[in-house]
């Protein structure tokens, strides 16, 4: 499953519903509050092995499934660069 399905699928699980969501449309007009929100980015980082910093977690940057996908894979290539120069320099 690919990281965009993937982030979907949970999404709709959060959401509690199977409404098919636009990539640029913002996430509260399918029923996104700030409670699921957290619920969201707790899963990602826990899934996925990644953390936000406190500065990034802003509304607007997990206001569309487009910029969450863009952040969480800046996150993912962050990780991977951050392990490969640990094993460079064991």
């Amino acid at each position: 499953m690919e990281l965009r399905e993937w982030m979907l699928k949970k999404l709709k699980e959060i959401l509690e519903s199977e409404q098919q969501i636009d990539g640029d449309m913002d996430l509260v007009h399918y029923g996104l509050d700030s409670l699921k929100t957290i619920a969201f980015i707790v899963e990602l980082e826990k899934q996925l092995g990644i953390s936000f910093d406190d500065d990034e977690l802003l509304l607007e940057n997990f206001s569309t499934i487009n910029q969450i996908e863009k952040r969480v894979t800046e996150k993912c290539m962050q990780k991977n660069r951050e392990f490969s120069m640990r094993k460079d320099n064991a």
